[in-house]
């Protein structure tokens, strides 16, 4: 199935649904090509362990928070940057770009590692790659 090209940007479909940019806002569709979650959200990244990262707001004062897959925040956008889950664990960025810390999450939203790390990378096998300045 090809989707009609009525969109300004399409990625790749994870987990069933493929997110799409048009006007703007992003939302995803699925594999026929129907909306399933409407677009209102100002970034999204591809659903891992079925959540969807999404920002509201703009790229620097915007909120990073989590979606399941009918669309239902499950948890509120509240952090700075916000990364797939990999491994039931999902990096996120307290802080902006350059003085920000990045830590870790669970599925409830609850910080399970500190962010207390100047860089931070997807759990892989059980590790997850971090670096710390001094």
């Amino acid at each position: 199935m090809a989707v009609k090209p009525e969109y300004d940007g399409a990625w790749d479909f994870k987990e069933g649904l493929g997110r799409v940019v048009k006007n703007g806002k992003w939302g995803f569709i699925d594999k026929t090509g129907k909306v399933v979650i409407d677009f209102k959200y100002d970034e999204t990244f591809e659903f891992s362990e079925g959540y969807a990262n999404v920002r509201v707001g703009d790229t620097k004062t915007g909120k990073w928070g989590f979606i399941d897959k009918t669309g239902k925040v499950v948890i509120e956008p509240q952090f700075d940057k916000a990364f797939p889950f990999s491994e039931g664990l999902a990096c996120i960025r307290v802080g902006d770009f350059k003085v920000g810390k990045f830590g870790y999450i669970d599925k409830s939203g609850k910080i399970v590692i500190n962010p207390i790390y100047t860089g931070a990378f997807w759990f892989n096998d059980g590790l997850a790659c971090v670096t710390a300045s001094p």
